[in-house]
């Protein structure tokens, strides 16, 4: 499996946008794989972006609670716009490699600039 950080976004939007910021089973998101989805999942949770709690049955494993942590919420407050998530993409795809603290630091930059824009300073 590849890392893909349009689907960890994709992710992050739906536990975001569920009632009450949780979910009881990974999201269904079109044109992914439900294992891709379960597995980014995983990566979302080690990366302290997500909680998520597994309940193990006869050698399967089931994804039964699925909600933000902070840095999750961080995150998904800089690239939650499509514009700032695209401009960030672009930027980091000029670097020879990508982390998602990169891709923040980058949405983080881009949104700074946009309240400049709108005359808001920060100290």
């Amino acid at each position: 499996m590849k890392r893909d950080m349009d689907l960890a976004r994709s992710v992050l939007l739906a536990v975001d946008a569920s009632p009450g910021g949780k979910l009881d089973r990974p999201p269904v998101i079109e044109g992914y794989d439900p294992q891709d989805i379960e597995n980014h999942i995983l990566l979302l949770t080690r990366a302290g972006f997500l909680q998520a709690h597994y309940v193990g049955c006869n050698d399967a494993i089931a994804i039964t609670l699925i909600r933000l942590d902070w840095a999750g919420y961080e995150f998904i407050e800089c690239i939650r716009n499509p514009d700032i998530w695209k401009a960030t993409k672009d930027i980091a795809s000029t670097t020879s490699g990508w982390t998602a603290s990169l891709l923040a630091e980058i949405a983080k930059g881009l949104v700074r600039q946009d309240m400049l824009k709108i005359g808001i300073h920060l100290g």
